[in-house]
């Protein structure tokens, strides 16, 4: 029960936050999807995280809901990491290096994310644009670490992160859809 009041006032919160910024558009949330540069690798996902997202509002309350679930991803990813390293006896040195980077970069990005949330809610938008290229810098390092140093060994990890590197660009052209007119 306190859960689930939790989640109702933080999405609560969402919805009055974001609401009140000045010069961004208002549209439906199926409309801001169709709007995804990616359609048919983006369109789907952008639904599922949107479905019970008010049916209009402005884009910012859209923004702040993709951002909040993308920042859920990277600490659901970051957690896994952690019980990998806890649990990885079977890890070569270079795999346990290679996630204990991804860890500290994945870090820098839920901070990141965590502060574009606050950005919207406070209707600061100009910075949004290069915190969400900052966050897929840090997804892509943790990529090509991964990748170099582990091959195909810990590819389970690898797709979540790819994964979430697509989260990552769909929150970044929902943010996008605030600047357009």
């Amino acid at each position: 029960m306190t859960i689930v009041l939790v989640m109702l006032v933080s999405f609560a919160t969402l919805l009055t936050a974001g609401y009140a910024c000045d010069n961004v558009p208002t549209m439906s949330w199926k409309e801001a999807c169709l709007k995804m540069p990616d359609k048919e690798n983006m369109y789907q996902a952008c639904l599922d995280m949107l479905k019970n997202a008010p049916d209009t509002a402005k884009v910012t309350i859209y923004a702040l809901i993709v951002a909040r679930a993308t920042k859920l991803k990277y600490e659901d990813t970051m957690s896994i990491m952690g019980q990998m390293l806890t649990n990885g006896t079977m890890l070569p040195v270079s795999g346990r290096d290679a996630i204990d980077s991804c860890m500290a970069t994945y870090g820098k990005a839920r901070g990141v994310m965590a502060d574009v949330m606050d950005q919207l809610s406070g209707c600061d938008l100009t910075p949004i644009k290069q915190d969400y290229g900052n966050a897929l810098v840090a997804l892509t390092t943790c990529e090509s670490k991964l990748w170099y140093n582990s091959g195909k060994l810990l590819s389970v990890l690898f797709d979540m992160i790819t994964a979430n590197d697509e989260l990552t660009r769909i929150a970044e052209a929902m943010g996008g859809l605030i600047f357009r007119r």
